[in-house]
């Protein structure tokens, strides 16, 4: 889970994660879902802009998606899976944006899938 604050202070970032993969079978598997995300590693991270009518608006909330990686580590689709509309795209921009290492299997990399989630909060400043 990503959590983003909005503040005079910029972004701040919290990141956790609690499973893990089984893999049992002998070749490795040319997709799998990535449970505990923390096994990934970022090359680029790019922090999502929260919508300035939203913002004035004072609209806070939270978006979940599904993020599919390639073999390389470049994000080749997003899917909201739930939240505001406007607040997805916005994450979605900024996930399209990330890179991460290679995620490897038995030494092989594989493509990827994590759900993500990102809340919008807006705090004093």
């Amino acid at each position: 889970m990503f959590t983003y604050e909005a503040s005079a202070h910029g972004l701040q970032e919290q990141l956790s994660a609690s499973a893990t993969v089984n893999l049992s079978s002998q070749q490795p598997p040319q997709r799998v879902r990535l449970l505990d995300i923390t096994k990934l590693r970022v090359k680029k991270r790019v922090y999502p802009v929260y919508p300035k009518g939203l913002r004035e608006q004072h609209v806070q909330g939270f978006v979940v998606m599904d993020v599919t990686i390639d073999r390389r580590g470049k994000v080749i689709d997003v899917k909201l899976i739930s939240g505001n509309a406007e607040l997805g795209h916005a994450a979605m921009v900024a996930a399209k944006q990330c890179e991460y290492q290679p995620y490897l299997v038995d030494k092989q990399p594989v493509e990827v899938i994590i759900q993500t989630q990102v809340t919008f909060t807006l705090s004093g400043g």
